[in-house]
């Protein structure tokens, strides 16, 4: 009989499911491993835990990624768990986590989640990723969230967004977004955005987020003009295809030009601050923009592709 599909009568049933043990020991990761794969009744798993307050009270982080995982209903009982890892598993209920009040970081990405309502009673989290779901919209409140992931949904309401005023760091690649204003303004503290691999036509509106310092544009093939971008004076890391309006980002540290059609480098001969280039997969041949970028010390290309300036200092290079 297969061991999700097989329903918990009693304690003794579950004991004997989960092998020759006599309690369940809070070191024994394998074994709530196990617990977890069943559908065990609540009632049946409270009594099992009878006893065993060790592993109640003193749980606090627990990761099981790539397990094949479909119930959690069991780790209501662990409520001062602070930081969930359970990527990459099969599950699609996550109506019992609301009983988790004291959780800060909860990763959630790659399973089966389609209602996500439950997270709105965890007003403590601070770090969320539910990247690779089913979600087609996110309108919870989190008061005190940092950072939010929520790629590879195809997420068309994203008005709790301007319920975390906190937010630092925002990923949306591959959301289907093609209007930025869905993005509310209200959120000011905003450092980080990646906004990869999207149908996103104009960029003017990213003047509204004064503080962001690393953004993602990269693969949005109906984007014509990344103009506006000089006025995000305080950008440090980008990845873009093309790099014209660039050349007064004098702040610029880090820029990802990958998988683009970029080959002049003139455009970044004056910003002094840039220290990684990563020009993966491009036909780049003249490197002499770069010679006067002192501060610049890993340059990546293609293997395969040769350089036309042979006076290039080696150290950019990672090949």
């Amino acid at each position: 009989m297969n061991q999700s599909n097989h329903v918990i009568q009693s304690k003794e049933d579950l004991l004997n499911h989960i092998g020759s043990f006599q309690k369940l020991e809070i070191d024994d990761l394998t074994q709530m491993e196990k617990l977890l794969k069943m559908n065990v009744p609540p009632d049946v798993w409270k009594d099992a835990l009878n006893g065993n307050q060790e592993l109640v009270q003193n749980t606090k982080e627990l990761s099981y990624y790539n397990r094949e995982i479909e119930y959690i209903h069991l780790l209501s009982f662990l409520t001062n768990i602070t930081e969930l890892q359970l990527y990459c598993n099969n599950i699609s209920d996550i109506s019992s986590i609301y009983k988790l009040k004291k959780l800060k970081k909860l990763d959630f990405r790659s399973n089966n989640i389609e209602d996500i309502s439950a997270l709105q009673y965890l007003s403590d989290l601070t770090h969320l990723d539910l990247q690779g779901n089913q979600l087609t919209s996110y309108t919870l409140a989190l008061p005190n969230l940092i950072e939010l992931t929520l790629d590879y949904n195809k997420i068309e309401d994203k008005s709790g967004l301007k319920y975390s005023p906190k937010l630092q760091s925002l990923n949306l690649i591959k959301t289907e977004i093609a209007d930025l204003r869905t993005i509310p303004h209200q959120l000011f503290g905003l450092k980080a955005l990646e906004l990869y691999n999207n149908n996103i036509l104009e960029i003017s509106y990213l003047s509204n987020f004064v503080d962001l310092q690393n953004l993602s544009l990269g693969f949005n093939k109906q984007l014509q003009n990344i103009g506006p971008l000089q006025f995000c004076t305080q950008l440090t890391q980008l990845s873009v295809d093309d790099i014209w309006p660039l050349q007064f980002m004098k702040n610029l540290k880090i820029l990802d030009i990958a998988n683009t059609q970029i080959v002049d480098l003139h455009p970044l001969q004056y910003l002094y601050k840039l220290e990684i280039i990563s020009a993966f997969c491009t036909r780049i041949a003249d490197m002499s923009p770069l010679l006067s970028l002192t501060q610049l010390n890993f340059f990546q290309q293609q293997q395969n592709y040769q350089c036309r300036y042979t006076q290039a200092p080696q150290e950019f290079f990672k090949l």
